[in-house]
């Protein structure tokens, strides 16, 4: 189930960044550029369907200690997702990325966002001479999609964190914590 578009929104945000802008340094995590347990063929479909039917809100209750958090979901929003993550995938068919380095951070454990879109788009920026690197928390962590989140229930900031700053200042991370590097074949590499 989405919590909310705008939370998933952000890694597709900085995948929008890595294809469009010239900056040093990108660091994607989780991009929703596709639902889970959807077919990327189907994707089209859904977004199309999503943007043209009424909109359906899904609210959740207000968090009466941070009262800026709106949680929930809209099918427009899904949809809006789900078109910027297209277009992200369409333009790296055809050009390069513009930034310099790109670091995708996947879960093992997301059932939100859809895995064959990701590496598709790793693919094809690495087939176009991006420079590329891929990692994956491991399944053991049990983290939910929203890993960034303090507040989410069921993640671990203490062991997220230390791989997200990793990662933005052009290391690899830590070995103790688990994270596997994955080569752009998809194939794991264990430290």
């Amino acid at each position: 189930m989405l919590r909310a578009a705008s939370v998933i929104l952000g890694g597709n945000m900085a995948a929008w960044t890595a294809q469009y802008r010239p900056v040093a340094r990108v660091v994607i995590v989780s991009p929703a550029l596709g639902l889970s347990h959807l077919s990327t063929v189907a994707q089209t479909p859904v977004m199309n369907l999503t943007l043209r039917l009424p909109n359906y809100s899904q609210k959740e209750a207000a968090d009466s200690l941070r009262r800026e958090r709106a949680l929930g979901w809209s099918t427009r929003g899904v949809g809006q997702m789900l078109r910027l993550g297209a277009a992200v995938r369409h333009a790296a068919d055809e050009h390069a990325p513009s930034a310099r380095d790109i670091r995708v951070l996947v879960n093992e454990n997301d059932e939100t966002v859809n895995r064959d879109a990701i590496d598709e788009l790793v693919a094809h920026w690495s087939a176009t001479g991006g420079h590329m690197s891929r990692f994956e928390l491991p399944d053991s962590l049990r983290l939910p999609h929203d890993v960034i989140d303090p507040d989410e229930y069921g993640g671990n900031t203490k062991a997220v964190y230390p791989v997200i700053l990793s990662l933005l200042r052009g290391s690899t991370p830590p070995a103790d914590l688990g994270v596997r590097t994955v080569r752009p074949s998809g194939e794991s590499v264990r430290r």
